[in-house]
């Protein structure tokens, strides 16, 4: 029976896209599907059951290179130069218009669905500019040229209503990378050896640049969902890879297979790239989804036997396609010489996979389920409206449980399961081999339901079952109470409000991003303490007036929370993490800059954790100047480095301690004590105010207080005390053998007066600071003191309090007696005390001196008077 309908299926879709291509009009196929109806359908505001979608975006959405175009055969050619439906190549058989909604008679390019239920305004050559502004396109037919301006595309909103689109399709980002030229370039030669590889890179750059192509994804992204409305669901379809892996040497094409493979791992790593941007979105609360239509194209890319991509297509003036009887394009130039339009974009086939692949996003939001397979062992999503795991629901399996699929009918055991769930987390399930339908209900309203059908086989891979519900409240119910109510997270734009996070002034004065490294080194121990640490830090953090929010990154960021103060699903949020990919430092703080950005608070901080260098994005300096620029917009930035890993620390250290404000660098010696680094940064957060004290040279450093010592010394060793803590980083310089050379950093928390106890264990000069917080957390007095000559006689005392100045007594031989003093006040550098005996002994000599002529004036005087007298 699979047999045949696979066969009939084949044979009708042969037929019809023959029909298709030889008649070239615009019926085509209906995706086919298995299914199952599950529950009632969406409605538009008004109540009808007549759905909507626009269709956004490129020339991947438009149809370019699949003809007939809209307007394609206008007899007056005035008239088809001047229609924005053939100048945008908006294709009658692109994706966009083979979809089909439950409401909706037909498919969306149907002439009674185009331009009523189904608005199609994707353009070839469209960037991320295009979709706000206006989009200008040049032509020549014949004797007719000049220039046409398509609307901006968000234009349409305008047109149609505001929350009449159900949903909105777009591909975007293509053109603004130029993969397409870069490809075109590298088949005809025009690229000189090692120049594809700096192209792509400049792409990269252009990507993760400060207002670069991300940023104007998410913008776009951004701009979409305010002026569609929130009832919109957002389907954002990724690119194929381009080329078939082997290149291809057809006549003047020429792609080696490593250029062919190269350019596919960008293409790839770009749609990761935009899928993360995605994310993000969904992490401030926008209805929007990533499809990737990589695996529908595999193995048929350009140039490969079945491909869904055109291969170069020679683009010939009209007297030329004549003259040697080659097809004509409808190219907007129409006398040049070159490579059509038409190249490395999808043909008609291409357009079929990318239909299904939306199609089936659109069939899961409709909750229309195909019956999938599933292991015996699974966990369930349950997310609410918002796209947030929602907590208050039950989950009823009923079916039938057997050891044979081939003898079910016979020895099938009736099965029945109620579960209640009250945590908003994902819920393991451990089924018997079966068949089985599972409803869950929402907790707060029972007539809201959803129902799948699974099939349970001890051999099947799945073992994640999601339901994406309308359970809960929307985003429009919480909108009065978005900065009062537990999740300010939830993204409501309205006409008055476009900002996801301004709002009453009364919001938390401090909000916090919590930025996670979750690179693939972060597997395991690393990773499961992180999440012990950040719950910690989350609750402690949440007691004191703050909003959190949360950023992962590995080779690309996602926002993961948007800022609230709902600690469960922050702490369910960061239980979920996994690790994997490579590490991007500056992803993770762009992101967390940019929510820093819309959100109001009289406070902004970032709470960055790393267990390495940086692989990807920008490194060393360039990353520092970056984290420089946020630190100088009034961000504090915290950083925690957990080096374990690196058989190297120094210049890992270096680079976090550089990322961080000052003082605020704290080094992790194991991934057990992650928990307690958190903890302290939290109270920091939280006001307690801390004397910092950096000592780098080969020294040991103590200091006592209240029968507790901190100790570095190797015999006497103690890093951790309830008046403060001590940690070690390693140094930048060679020490020398048997010295310990590292880095001693001090954090005593401020109201005492410490003394400290410093001994020479080695040769070098030492560097110690010292660094007061004022009443903001900063540490706004740094007081330095440099090049200090150590040896193993050295002994240095000093005190530790937040005084107007600081001093150092150096006895630098080990005789007991101060050889030198050194005194540095507000901000200031250590400077030397000078001895001040020479100046009494002169000041003595001085008065001695006075004294005795003093004394002999009056014995001269005297003198004089007794002669007066004697004569």
């Amino acid at each position: 029976m699979i047999i045949k309908e696979l066969y009939l299926n084949t044979i009708k879709r042969v037929l019809v896209t023959l029909c298709g291509v030889v008649i070239g009009i615009s019926s085509i196929p209906t995706i086919g599907k298995l299914s199952v109806q599950m529950t009632c359908f969406a409605k538009n505001d008004s109540g009808e059951e007549s759905q909507v979608i626009v269709s956004m975006g490129d020339s991947y959405s438009s149809g370019e290179g699949i003809e007939p175009f809209y307007g394609q055969y206008e007899l007056d050619i005035k008239k088809k130069v001047e229609n924005p439906d053939w100048l945008a190549h908006r294709s009658k058989d692109a994706w966009p218009g083979m979809l089909t909604l439950p409401s909706v008679d037909g498919k969306m390019s149907d002439e009674n669905n185009k331009g009523k239920k189904w608005f199609f305004v994707a353009a070839s050559g469209a960037t991320t500019d295009n979709i706000k502004y206006n989009f200008v396109k040049e032509y020549k037919q014949g004797k007719y040229e000049g220039k046409y301006i398509l609307d901006p595309q968000l234009d349409i909103f305008d047109e149609i209503g505001e929350k009449k689109a159900d949903y909105v399709t777009l591909t975007l980002g293509g053109n603004d990378a130029g993969f397409s030229d870069v490809i075109t370039e590298c088949s005809c030669f025009f690229l000189k050896p090692g120049t594809l590889t700096d192209r792509l890179n400049n792409t990269w750059e252009m990507f993760f640049a400060n207002g670069g192509i991300r940023d104007r994804l998410k913008d776009a992204y951004v701009n979409i969902a305010e002026k569609a409305g929130s009832q919109a669901q957002i389907i954002v379809a990724g690119y194929p890879r381009l080329l078939d892996e082997n290149g291809s040497s057809l006549g003047n094409i020429g792609i080696t297979k490593d250029e062919a493979n190269k350019v596919n791992a960008n293409v790839s790593k770009f749609n990761n790239a935009i899928e993360n941007v995605v994310h993000n979105c969904q992490g401030l609360g926008m209805k929007i989804h990533f499809v990737s239509v990589e695996d529908a194209f595999e193995g048929h890319g350009a140039f490969s036997e079945e491909p869904y991509i055109n291969g170069i297509i020679p683009h010939l003036s009209l007297e030329a396609s004549k003259k040697y009887g080659l097809p004509e394009t409808q190219d907007l130039d129409d006398s040049s010489l070159g490579v059509s339009a038409y190249s490395i974009h999808p043909n008609f086939e291409g357009a079929c996979a990318y239909a299904k692949c939306v199609q089936d996003k659109i069939d899961e939001l409709e909750k229309i389920e195909t019956t999938n397979k599933y292991n015996t062992k699974f966990q369930i999503a349950v997310y609410d409206k918002n796209d947030y795991l929602y907590g208050n629901y039950v989950i009823k399996i009923e079916g039938k449980e057997f050891d044979s699929v081939f003898m079910k009918d016979f020895f099938a055991k009736d099965y029945s399961k109620t579960i209640s769930v009250d945590t908003a987390k994902k819920i393991k399930i451990n089924l018997p081999k079966g068949d089985y339908t599972i409803t869950v209900t929402d907790g707060d309203n029972e007539d809201i339901f959803y129902k799948k059908n699974v099939l349970i086989r001890p051999n099947s891979k799945n073992d994640s079952l999601v339901f994406r519900t309308d359970f809960g409240k929307t985003d429009e119910q919480e909108s009065d109470n978005i900065w009062t109510d537990r999740d300010v997270s939830t993204y409501s734009p309205s006409p008055q409000d476009t900002n996801p996070f301004a709002g009453e002034k009364t919001l938390s004065a401090r909000n916090v991003v919590l930025t996670l490294d979750v690179s693939g080194s972060m597997g395991g121990i690393p990773l499961e303490e992180t999440k012990k640490a950040s719950a910690k830090f989350i609750n402690t953090v949440l007691g004191e007036d703050a909003n959190i929010g949360v950023v992962t990154y590995n080779e690309m960021s996602e926002i993961a929370s948007g800022f609230s103060i709902d600690k469960a699903l922050l702490q369910n949020m960061v239980t979920d993490l996994y690790a994997g990919g490579g590490t991007n430092i500056e992803a993770g703080l762009r992101d967390a800059q940019w929510m820093l950005k819309q959100a109001d608070g009289k406070k902004k901080i970032i709470v960055l954790m790393s267990d390495g260098e940086p692989n990807t994005g920008l490194v060393d300096e360039e990353l520092i100047a970056y984290a420089d620029e946020i630190k100088k917009s009034g961000v504090m930035i915290y950083t925690v480095g957990f080096f374990e890993s690196l058989s190297e620390k120094s210049y890992a250290q270096y680079l976090m301690e550089q990322i961080a404000s000052d003082g605020c660098h704290y080094e992790v010696a194991n991934a057990d004590e992650l928990v307690f680094f958190f903890e302290d940064m939290a109270d920091q957060i939280n006001g307690q105010k801390y004397i910092y004290v950096r000592i780098a040279c080969p020294v040991d450093v103590s200091v006592t207080y209240d029968g507790e010592t901190l100790d570095s010394s190797e015999k006497n060793l103690n890093a951790r005390t309830s008046f403060g803590t001590l940690t070690f980083e390693e140094n930048n310089e060679d020490a020398k053998e048997n010295e310990d050379d590292r880095v001693k950093v001090l954090r005593l928390k401020e109201g005492v007066n410490y003394d400290l106890e410093i001994t020479g264990t080695g040769h070098g000069v030492m560097n110690y600071t010292i660094g007061f917080m004022d009443d903001n957390g900063d540490y706004s007095d740094i007081r330095k003191f440099r090049n200090i000559k150590i040896t193993r006689k050295t002994k240095i005392d000093t005190v530790a309090s937040n005084s107007d100045d600081s001093v150092l007594n150096i006895d630098e031989n080990g005789d007991g007696k101060y050889d030198l003093k050194l005194r540095a006040e507000v901000n200031g550098y250590g400077k030397e005390m000078k001895n001040l005996d020479w100046i009494i002994y002169v000041i003595l000599g001085v008065a001695a001196l006075v004294l005795i002529d003093i004394v002999a004036i009056i014995i001269y005087v005297k003198r004089i008077k007794r002669r007066k007298v004697d004569n």
